[in-house]
């Protein structure tokens, strides 16, 4: 049997590389607290990628309607435009966490892209409530790992 790798197939093999660099990199940490976030992530990318890998490869329909829509000239083109949003909406997020730290960040991120995809506005709002308050509770409360506050209440701290 003659293995195809697809796009779908390249990409989930590069998220499964990270996911084990950042496991990796997780184990090698000196505190257990240091260690949880990287360990807990990794993880659950590496399973999810690994399933996604599983499910891609197994796919003998995908690969037979791909060869259909190739042939009938139907197949739709993923233009770098799509890609370079995806990379700017994960670079602000990033950096909004960064500035303001992860329990603004995350509620103003799900809600503002939630809504840029035309959600209505209760659903992204109990979505990013809703999501924000199982990380903080699930983090802060019953693991006790502090999430990251970010710079600027760290610099109104002092």
């Amino acid at each position: 049997m003659k293995i195809r790798l697809t796009a779908d197939a390249c990409s989930y093999i590069v998220v499964i590389v990270i996911a084990l660099i950042t496991i990796v990199a997780g184990l090698r940490m000196p505190d257990f607290q240091s260690k949880l976030l990287p360990l807990v992530l990794g993880g659950s990318v590496l399973v999810l990628a690994a399933a996604g890998l599983w499910r891609d490869i197994r796919s003998e329909d995908k690969t037979r309607a791909t060869a259909t829509e190739a042939e009938n000239g139907s197949e739709q083109k993923v233009g770098g435009g799509q890609y370079l949003v995806v990379v700017v909406w994960t670079a602000g997020f990033i950096l909004a966490i960064f500035l303001v730290g992860f329990l603004i960040s995350m509620p103003l991120f799900i809600f503002s892209y939630m809504k840029t995809h035309n959600v209505r506005w209760l659903t992204s709002i109990v979505c990013a409530v809703v999501t924000t308050a199982i990380i903080y509770f699930g983090f802060q409360t019953l693991l006790g790992v502090e999430l990251y506050p970010g710079l600027l209440f760290t610099w109104l701290r002092r």
